[in-house]
C-alpha cells in the first residue's frame, strides 16, 4: 500500500517512468531499512504499523 501511494504521488512524470520506478524502489528500500532498525530497537515481532503508532515514538526516534 505504501509503495502504491509513493508511485501514485509521482505518476505525473509520464515520460520519466523508469526514473519514477527507481525513485519508488529507493524509497521502499529506505523504509525497509528503517523498519528493520525499528524491530531491533522495539521487538523482533513488531509489525510495520507499530512503527507508525504514536506510543512507539521513542523507539522510532531511536531507530532513526
Amino acid at each position: 500500500m505504501t509503495g502504491l501511494k509513493l508511485f501514485q504521488g509521482v505518476t505525473t512524470k509520464i515520460d520519466k517512468i523508469d526514473e519514477v520506478r527507481k525513485s519508488v524502489m529507493t524509497n521502499m528500500r529506505k523504509l525497509a531499512r528503517l523498519y528493520l532498525q525499528f524491530r531491533n530497537v522495539k521487538a523482533k515481532d513488531a509489525a510495520f504499523s507499530d512503527m507508525l503508532r504514536r506510543e512507539n515514538v521513542q523507539q522510532f526516534q531511536a531507530a532513526v
